[in-house]
Formats: structure tokens, C-alpha cells, sequence
């Protein structure tokens, strides 16, 4: 992973006024490391809106390369520093999200693949691999 690589994710924002369909958003990495420089996050580019989050933040070949868990509070932004944040999102990377699932005892494999091995778009891979998970109180 490089600072300024392409990366992309496909969600479920906000399903009541967007709708259920998947919906495709991308950007670039913009800093490899997250709020108060932590070294498990990325900074990206890429827009989220509530809904995004916990689905993956792949590289431009599908590679789950993390998962989508913040965006920068606008409101919280304005009274700190009068300004409003365009497009200050996070996401968590892999390696500590593995490591984790490991420690549960689950068995978790990384494999990525190259752009010549794929015989779909990786946009196509990545939307028929993302599901909506609705949970009713």
C-alpha cells in the first residue's frame, strides 16, 4: 500500500433516501495512518456516508486492502477548527483486522491477486462479494 494508490469500496448508504442498490465510491489513500497518527488506520479519500461502514476498502485490483469505520464528525470539525472536512474518512487496515479474527480462532487466509489473474472487473467481484445487513430492534 502506498500513500496517493487508488482504492475503492461499495456499500449501502443511507438505504432510506439512496436505496438499496450497492452503491460504488472511490478516491486515494491520503495518509497511511489514521486519527492522531494511528498506525492501524488509513486516511482516505474515498466518500462514505453512514451505512459504508464495515464494508471493505479494496485497491483498484478488488484487494480488501481494509474496512470502512469513520468519517471525520463535520460538525465536530467546525466548532474546532471553523472549518468543514471534505472528504476525511478512515478505514481499518487489514493486517490488524486479520490478526484479530485470528485471536477469536478463526482461520483467516490473505491471498491477493494480481490484475492479470482476474477474469471480472474487480468493481463486479467486489459488488457481487458486498452485502446489505439489515438489523431490526
Amino acid at each position: 500500500m502506498a500513500l496517493g494508490q487508488p482504492a475503492f469500496t461499495i456499500g449501502f448508504p443511507n438505504i432510506d433516501v439512496q436505496g438499496l442498490a450497492p452503491k460504488y465510491t472511490d478516491g486515494k489513500v491520503s495518509s497511511l495512518s489514521g486519527i492522531r497518527d494511528d498506525a492501524n488506520e488509513f486516511q482516505i479519500s474515498v466518500p462514505v456516508q453512514p451505512g459504508n461502514s464495515g464494508g471493505p476498502l479494496t485497491d483498484a485490483g478488488g484487494n480488501v486492502i481494509g474496512i470502512i469505520v469513520a468519517r471525520l464528525n463535520d460538525y465536530a470539525a467546525l466548532k474546532r477548527m471553523k472549518a468543514i472536512p471534505q472528504n476525511v474518512n478512515y478505514a481499518v487496515k487489514t493486517v490488524p483486522l486479520v490478526t484479530l479474527i485470528r485471536q477469536a480462532g478463526i482461520q483467516a487466509k490473505v491471498q491477493f491477486t494480481s490484475v492479470a489473474e482476474q477474469k471480472d472487473s474487480a468493481v463486479k467481484r467486489v459488488e457481487q462479494a458486498a452485502v446489505l445487513i439489515l438489523v431490526s430492534e
